[in-house]
């Protein structure tokens, strides 16, 4: 679910999360207060006849970095029967890029740009 509050993806608009174990997973909003006004229902639905003590892995906060793909590298157009492109390296068939991954800041705008 994407809205104007909550979004199931970090970004700089949603850097906002609560992580619930039993409900929804991560899910990520626009504002700290759009995050704390869904934290009671979330904190509720762990009230059966008694507390649910999985309830203490509810957690909160702000998203500082995200994994991305970086040093990415396109399929050649040339690539031999073996896989192999003209420069040696390896390409499996169903490869259409190589990259690596690395965790960066994820680029935060003002909170109320965010909400607005």
């Amino acid at each position: 679910m994407t809205d104007a509050t909550r979004s199931d993806t970090p970004s700089s608009t949603h850097r906002f999360f609560i992580y619930d174990p039993q409900g929804w997973g991560f899910a990520y909003y626009a504002s700290a207060e759009a995050r704390d006004a869904a934290k009671d229902g979330i904190i509720q639905s762990y009230l059966d006849d008694g507390w649910d003590e999985e309830v203490e892995q509810v957690i909160a906060g702000e998203v500082t970095h995200t994994c991305e793909k970086v040093n990415v590298e396109q399929r050649p157009e040339q690539v031999d029967e073996d896989g192999h492109a003209e420069d040696g390296t390896y390409w499996a068939e169903e490869w259409s890029y190589k990259c690596d991954y690395d965790l960066l800041p994820l680029a935060a705008e003002p909170v109320e740009a965010a909400a607005a």
